[in-house]
């Protein structure tokens, strides 16, 4: 039996701390979202930084959760994730994966965030993480990776080259709630390194 958890409590305190958002001074149109997928619980959870949004559109809070399974929605990018969450998180069912943000506001661009912004909705996630219970959480954002560092244990970055790149992959465990979570950090799919590489960052965040 895949149990979830309950989202209303979170659309509140997301809601909340929106109204007392630097960015919401800005841009009300943008409002925010919890989450990409229902909330399974021990499961994968990928959590990026925040939200997008496009200049000149405007976006309702959510009020709803999706149904639809991640892998069968439209992905864009993170689609080229899915030969590799099967290859090396193959005990993860795909259909139950959690995709969340750290920051829940939207922006147009990540730096239009806050320090601030990022204070306001930090315990809400971490309640939220907590919740979920997840087995592995996985980052695929540069931006989060440095926010989060300082919040990690046991962390273990390994040496990869890729041409004249040098990508970063992280493996360490989160303390939230009195449980280690493992946490893997991987370039962004967008990011241009070689096939090979890639699969050196996957295989050094693989449980």
């Amino acid at each position: 039996m895949v149990n979830t958890v309950n989202e209303h409590n979170y659309f509140q305190r997301i809601s909340k701390a929106w109204g007392e958002s630097d960015i919401k001074k800005k841009h009300p149109e943008w409002a925010w979202s919890l989450a990409a997928t229902q909330l399974y619980t021990d499961s994968l959870v990928i959590v990026g930084f925040n939200w997008g949004a496009a200049q000149m559109e405007k976006y309702d809070p959510q009020e709803i959760l999706p149904d639809q399974p991640w892998p069968k929605q439209d992905l864009g990018s993170l689609a080229r994730t899915l030969p590799y969450l099967q290859t090396y998180f193959p005990d993860i069912d795909l259909d139950t994966i959690v995709q969340t943000n750290y920051c829940f506001f939207r922006s147009h661009k990540e730096g239009d965030i806050s320090s601030r912004d990022v204070v306001l909705t930090h315990s809400i996630f971490l309640d939220l993480l907590q919740d979920l219970r997840p087995k592995h959480v996985l980052v695929f954002s540069a931006i989060l990776r440095d926010r989060i560092l300082p919040q990690l244990n046991h962390i273990k970055e390994a040496e990869i080259t890729s041409g004249n790149k040098k990508p970063k992959a992280i493996r360490a465990t989160w303390s939230i709630g009195g449980r280690e979570i493992p946490v893997g950090i991987i370039p962004h799919p967008n990011n241009a390194i070689t096939g090979e590489a890639r699969d050196k960052c996957w295989e050094h965040v693989k449980p």
